[in-house]
C-alpha cells in the first residue's frame, strides 16, 4: 500500500487530517506534518524521510502532498522526495492545491492534473 503524506503549514495540515479522519475513520500508511513558520527545513526533511522510511509497505511508494508550492513545506516535501528516490524508494511530491486552484482560475480541468497522479496510484494498488 501507497504510503501517503501531507506537509502543510501549522494548523493546516492538522486540520485536513482531523476532516478526512472524521469522514473516513482511521486511515493507514498515512501522516500528517505540520510546519511551523520558523523550522529549519533540512532537520525536518531528515525527521520527515525517517518516519516516512519505517511506514514504508513492501511496496516503498510514497505519495507527498503539500499546501502551496514553493512555500517551506512543500520544498520540504521536494527535499524528502529527492532523498528517497535516492534511496529507492518509489516517491511523487504534488503542491496539491495549487493544480486545483489553478484548474478552477484558468478552467484546466481537475482532470489534467488527476492526470498525473493516476498512474502512480494504479501502480500503487498493482503492487
Amino acid at each position: 500500500m501507497t504510503t501517503l503524506a501531507l506537509i502543510a503549514h501549522t494548523p493546516l495540515a492538522s486540520a485536513l487530517s482531523e476532516c478526512a479522519q472524521h469522514v473516513l475513520g482511521q486511515i493507514d500508511n498515512y501522516v500528517f506534518f505540520d510546519i511551523e513558520p520558523d523550522v529549519d527545513p533540512e532537520s525536518k526533511a531528515d525527521e520527515l524521510i525517517a518516519q516516512l522510511k519505517a511506514m514504508l509497505g513492501p511496496d516503498q511508494q510514497v505519495l507527498i502532498l503539500s499546501d502551496l508550492g514553493g512555500a517551506t513545506p512543500a520544498n520540504i516535501g521536494a527535499r524528502v522526495v529527492r532523498q528517497l528516490q535516492d534511496a529507492g524508494v518509489k516517491a511523487i511530491f504534488f503542491p496539491a492545491p495549487t493544480p486545483v486552484c489553478c484548474s478552477m482560475r484558468f478552467d484546466i480541468g481537475i482532470s489534467r492534473w488527476t492526470s498525473y497522479v493516476n498512474p502512480f496510484l494504479r501502480g500503487a494498488r498493482k503492487a
